[in-house]
């Protein structure tokens, strides 16, 4: 019998996803994902940005995150992942690892509508980048 690799892949940019509030667009920074990103200032504003998937099917997926890094971003990013049993909350260092998928882990999620959000919430005097995310089963 042969096996067949059935790997599934959903990648969204931050052309695709929802943004609230205050959210600027950047080229400037290398190592975005396509032709450029959004930021937001860090303080106690909840303005989120949202990326939504259909997901084929229930099962663990990996999520990822994609961001530029800098010297000026959260070194606490909080990005929310929808999953079957709830939201789970993953506190990302912008300032490391930018310009690659970053792994978030592997979560049991229902086919259907997730979410993965991204909150300016995060201690003042930085940015928090919204670039891109992905879905792999």
């Amino acid at each position: 019998m042969d096996l067949v690799n059935t790997k599934t892949t959903i990648i969204k940019d931050n052309p695709s996803a929802s943004f609230v509030g205050s959210w600027s667009t950047g080229t400037s920074a290398p190592g975005h994902y396509g032709s450029n990103y959004r930021f937001h200032l860090t303080g106690t504003a909840n303005e989120p940005a949202i990326w939504s998937a259909i997901l084929p099917d229930s099962g663990n997926w990996t999520v990822y995150v994609w961001y530029s890094q800098g010297s000026n971003r959260s070194t606490s990013a909080p990005y929310t992942i929808s999953t079957a049993s709830g939201n789970v909350t993953k506190h990302v260092n912008q300032q490391a690892n930018g310009g690659k998928w970053v792994s978030q882990g592997t979560y049991n999620m229902n086919a259907w509508l997730n979410t993965i959000s991204l909150s300016p919430v995060a201690p003042a005097g930085y940015v928090v980048i919204a670039d891109a995310v992905k879905w792999a089963k």
